[in-house]
Order: structure tokens, then C-alpha cells, then sequence
């Protein structure tokens, strides 16, 4: 029994032991080896933050897409005291132009429905959301001279004009953009009419030939 105690205890001592004799040049190595695994674990670190932020990237890519939305499907509806119709609309969704019904909006006296539409900015498509503008807040005076835009023709593809938009009681120009080619159809440019004392916009849109 004795004698099993002490191979125990010098079972135990033996790695203080070898640590204590370990000499200059194995501490250096072991020292060494827990640098490397640090920065190890720093490069993967970095990759991980790498990858995330390269899948961010791909997402926000997503988000918006580069090509016009298809054309709009007819919708049938009835007129109905009291409310106004938002046409539907085309919604991008995981990769994809998905078609989202009209529905009717209750009137709101003083206001008129402006009703979601797409816009060209910065080389991708945004949606902007439909909603209410005050009648009174239509601008009183003409809008500026179009921009002078150059463009190059594209076999398939219509040219869309730009054209001003009335944001937050001032003039904003809205670039144009190419749209594929509609079958039997012209495209004519929104523009600005006078109506009494204010200016309203009426947009463009596909009509037959």
C-alpha cells in the first residue's frame, strides 16, 4: 500500500517536474505554438466577419432588382361611393416580380390617392409606397425644363423619359429608364396640366396603337 502511494506521488510530480526542467528552447517552442494557434483563430475570425459581410451585401443586392417589373395584368372593377381604387402592383420578392392585387381606399376629402409605383434609381429598381398627397399641397407654379438626358438605343427596349415629380413642396427630376417593348402598344409620357390655380401631374402609361 505504502509503496502504491508513492508511485502516485511521483506519477503526479513527474509533469511539475519535467515543466520545471523544461529548458529556454522548449518554452520558446511552446510559446511559439500558442501564438501561432492565436493567430489562427484571429484569420478565422476574420474570414467569418469576411463571409457575413459578403452575404449582407449579396442580400442588399437582392433587395432591389435591376430589371423593370413585367406589365401590369387588367383588373376589372367597380366604381364605389366614397372610395377610390390603388391599382395593383408588382413586389420583388425572393428574386422575383410577384403580382399584388388592387384593392379600393376610403376617400379622404383634400386628399388624392398616389398609388405604389417603380423608380429607376441609381441603376436598380425602388418601389415607392402608395399614399395620400394633399390636393393643396400641388405646386402653383410650372414645373422646371426636362433634363437634357442622352441616351442609346436598344433593340427590344423603349426609352422612358424622365420627368419632374412634386416631393415635399419643391421640384424633384426623376431620371428615366429603358422598358422592354409592349406588342401593339405606344408608351405616352406623364406631364404636367394646369388646373385652376395649381398644377397636377398626370402619369404615363401604355396605350394601344
Amino acid at each position: 500500500m505504502k509503496r502504491t502511494l508513492q508511485v502516485l506521488v511521483l506519477s503526479l510530480a513527474l509533469p511539475t517536474a519535467s515543466r520545471a526542467l523544461a529548458g529556454p528552447g522548449e518554452r520558446h517552442e511552446r510559446q511559439e505554438l500558442r501564438r501561432e494557434e492565436h493567430h489562427e483563430d484571429q484569420r478565422e475570425r476574420r474570414e467569418e466577419h469576411r463571409e457575413h459581410r459578403e452575404d449582407r451585401r449579396e442580400i442588399r443586392r437582392e433587395e432591389h432588382p435591376r430589371m423593370a417589373p413585367p406589365r401590369p395584368p387588367v383588373e376589372r372593377f367597380e366604381r364605389r361611393p366614397g372610395f377610390v381604387w390603388s391599382p395593383g402592383f408588382h413586389e420583388w420578392r425572393d428574386g422575383r416580380y410577384v403580382w399584388v392585387g388592387g384593392h379600393y381606399e376610403a376617400e379622404r376629402p383634400g386628399y388624392r390617392w398616389n398609388p405604389p409605383r417603380w423608380e429607376m434609381q441609381g441603376g436598380v429598381y425602388v418601389l415607392l409606397p402608395g399614399a395620400w398627397l394633399s390636393i393643396g399641397m400641388e405646386p402653383a407654379a410650372p414645373p422646371p425644363p426636362p433634363v437634357v438626358e442622352r441616351i442609346d438605343p436598344r433593340p427590344g427596349f423603349v426609352w422612358i423619359p424622365g420627368f419632374h415629380e412634386w416631393r415635399g413642396g419643391q421640384y424633384v427630376w426623376v431620371g428615366g429608364h429603358y422598358e422592354p417593348e409592349h406588342p401593339r402598344e405606344r408608351w405616352v409620357p406623364g406631364h404636367w396640366d394646369r388646373a385652376g390655380n395649381r398644377y397636377v401631374w398626370r402619369p404615363g402609361g401604355w396605350r394601344g396603337r
